[in-house]
């Protein structure tokens, strides 16, 4: 049972992996740099001043580095631009430019049609109790993971504790 788990669960990863990879080529961005692009969208409709690295951190639940991945991407195709926050010198404030919103604008066009037909052929409720079967396989999964954590930690700080003993 734990074996097929194991390797249904890798197979939905790879199979995951090329509906990332399927982006028409003219668009050129990731999936990962469109989920930061939509973000920081999103916070310059609402500020109007644009949005900080830690922001964009926490919203999309990465790294730092990772944002400043994706951030140089972005800025080297001309997507966003970084500038000096003018309340506050210590900080970079990311907004989209004219050409990332063309690029967001022709994804989410694209995003909606796929979505549609996808929709269409499998029906909306099938859809949703894949969604919610997932979000469930995966909250599960963390919370064993957690407990795994907190029974290692401890057993090896016991062990640690005997060592010292010693």
């Amino acid at each position: 049972m734990a074996t097929n788990i194991i390797r249904n669960w890798m197979r939905m990863n790879i199979r995951l992996k090329k509906l990332r990879a399927s982006f028409p080529a003219e668009f050129d961005i990731r999936m990962n740099e469109l989920w930061t692009l939509r973000t920081i969208d999103h916070a310059n409709c609402f500020s109007g001043t644009g949005i900080g690295n830690t922001e964009i951190q926490e919203e999309l639940q990465v790294t730092k580095s990772a944002v400043s991945q994706m951030l140089d991407s972005l800025v080297e195709k001309g997507y966003v631009e970084r500038t000096l926050d003018a309340n506050d010198r210590r900080r970079m404030c990311i907004t989209i430019t004219p050409s990332g919103k063309e690029v967001l604008s022709h994804m989410s066009k694209y995003a909606n049609v796929i979505a549609e037909e996808v929709s269409s052929k499998m029906g909306e409720e099938k859809i949703q109790q894949m969604f919610d079967l997932l979000n469930e396989f995966v909250d599960t999964y963390l919370d064993v993971q957690s407990e795994h954590k907190c029974h290692t930690s401890s057993a090896n700080a016991e062990s640690q504790e005997k060592v010292n003993q010693e």
